[in-house]
């Protein structure tokens, strides 16, 4: 093997090496942004129940009566409540 050609072999093994460390932390850094979006979305979603209980309980509503109101069932406002469910 010429010098030239083993030049080129080891170029290409580094640049393969460099491109999967890359991968792999681009991969990392996706996880952590779709883990901390995912924390995101629970949160917001725990603070949409409590502003939803706090709502109906400020106007002394069950959620049964409060679901009749909104034509959902009770379990929807529960669900909501909770932050088990977006819909």
């Amino acid at each position: 093997m010429d010098r030239s050609l083993w030049q080129d072999v080891v170029r290409c093994t580094v640049v393969r090496h460099a491109n999967r460390q890359l991968f792999y932390r681009m991969a990392f850094l996706g996880y952590d942004l779709i883990k901390s979006k995912i924390e995101e979305e629970h949160d917001m979603q725990q603070q949409i129940g409590e502003n939803i209980s706090k709502f109906r309980r400020e106007r002394n509503m069950t959620q049964d009566e409060f679901a009749l109101r909104l034509g959902v069932t009770p379990q929807a406002v529960s669900k909501w409540e909770r932050g088990v469910s977006q819909s």
